[in-house]
């Protein structure tokens, strides 16, 4: 399983999970983008969270983890991080999008 570490910008060691018959969990901004992938699944969950909740974990996370400041998250936020969201993730969302 990958890891990153983004206060150091480089790659955490891995870790084995699993068996054969393990509940594996994924997640991710773009995990059910590609219908390919969303195929290898046997069951899906698109979490709808609102924006202003998502600002908040985001400052919360990069200010204490990231080593950022609240200023330069909010800009990135609004001039990035929100309108992605709107033109890649929220589509994976909808019924057309996410049905098997």
């Amino acid at each position: 399983m990958p890891r990153y570490d983004f206060s150091s910008h480089t790659d955490r060691p891995t870790a084995n999970c699993g068996g054969q018959n393990a509940l594996i969990i994924m997640d991710g901004l773009w995990l059910l983008y590609r219908p390919a992938i969303r195929r290898l699944f046997d069951f899906r969950i698109f979490i709808d969270c609102p924006e202003s909740l998502r600002m908040s974990r985001r400052l919360e996370r990069d200010v204490a983890e990231r080593g950022r400041n609240p200023t330069s998250v909010r800009r990135q936020f609004s001039t990035a991080v929100a309108p992605m969201h709107q033109r890649y993730v929220e589509p994976q969302g909808s019924d057309g999008l996410t049905s098997s």
